[in-house]
């Protein structure tokens, strides 16, 4: 005797029945778990729920970034090129004091010693081409961090480094005749309370006020190529990536108090200046992030040095009287 589940008949008959009514039809592979009455499936991680509204899909949004604060660069690269600056400091300062000795035959310390002027000289100079080599550096950074060669946004080079145009709504020369006199009333407001705060002292910074020759190079480099490139560093470079990570009021406090500590060297003692240049740095790093643009911040800085420096004119009586001191 065979039994029913051994005969070839029988299961033959049972193919030929289509599926029993109560056992419904089979899911396929890929399909979602069917509804179960009183239980509800979560859709996947940030796919829309059909019981909440498909702005309500992903628990945790990822916040928007601001476009003036969407750059390519991250902190390892603010790491290599701090590196690359003062490394560019060093060698130029090295190479050109070295050349300049050997060429005159005469050594270091007898340079410093009895030929001050040029040694200042060459310094302003090899400052000067450690900054040129900065920006060089930055604009190439660019492109090293962008796909094919370019910036993933319509933004050329420049714009990503905060070169952008002035978005005031008002005529460009009224826009830029109030930047202008900010830069000015920030000058006399911090060279009014520097009158008042701290003692006076002497500091390395007055050294390179000794003739003619190196106020004018001081002058030139002041206004002219130290703005560049320290709103690029600063407020182009290290701003953005410090705002995107930990917000813009603590990207503009930090990056205004490292602003003040670049230059420390040259003010090393009178704490109070080291100060107000800080208190200087945060107010040109609101403004740009308020503009969104570095040309704002930058056309405060070279209206900032450029008063300044005429103050030294009216000091000296035109460079005639010379060291400031006197």
């Amino acid at each position: 005797m065979i039994d029913d589940d051994q005969n070839p008949q029988h299961s033959a008959g049972n193919e030929q029945q289509g599926p029993t009514p109560s056992a419904g039809p089979t899911p396929a592979p890929d399909a979602p778990p069917p509804d179960v009455p009183g239980k509800t499936f979560p859709p996947s991680f940030g796919e829309p729920s059909p019981l909440q509204p498909a702005s309500f899909a992903s628990p945790w949004p990822a916040p928007a970034i601001p476009f003036d604060l969407n750059v390519p660069w991250s902190w390892s690269d603010l790491s290599v090129f701090l590196l690359f600056y003062f490394a560019c400091t060093t060698i130029f300062s090295l190479v050109i004091v070295f050349a300049t000795a050997a060429a005159m035959h005469i050594g270091i310390k007898t340079m410093i010693d009895g030929h001050g002027v040029l040694f200042i000289s060459l310094s302003i100079v090899a400052q000067a081409l450690a900054s040129l080599s900065s920006i060089f550096y930055l604009r190439m950074l660019v492109y090293a961090r962008s796909p094919g060669g370019a910036p993933q946004s319509a933004e050329g080079p420049w714009q990503v480094l905060g070169w952008r145009r002035l978005g005031e709504k008002t005529s460009r020369a009224s826009t830029v005749f109030k930047y202008v006199a900010s830069g000015v009333g920030l000058a006399y407001a911090v060279s009014f309370v520097s009158e008042f705060v701290g003692q006076r002292r002497k500091v390395p910074f007055e050294d390179l006020f000794q003739s003619r020759q190196t106020i004018l190079m001081l002058m030139a480099f002041g206004i002219l190529l130290a703005p560049v490139v320290e709103e690029m560093m600063f407020r182009g470079f290290l701003y953005p990536v410090v705002a995107r990570r930990f917000g813009v009021a603590v990207g503009i406090l930090t990056t205004g108090i490292l602003f003040g500590a670049f230059h420390a060297m040259q003010l090393w003692g009178a704490w109070e200046q080291i100060a107000l240049l800080a208190v200087v740095g945060i107010v040109l790093t609101w403004v740009r992030a308020r503009s969104h643009t570095i040309l704002a911040s930058y056309i405060i800085h070279v209206a900032y040095n450029s008063t300044l420096f005429a103050g030294v004119l009216l000091a000296t009586n035109g460079l005639r009287k010379i060291p400031v001191g006197n």
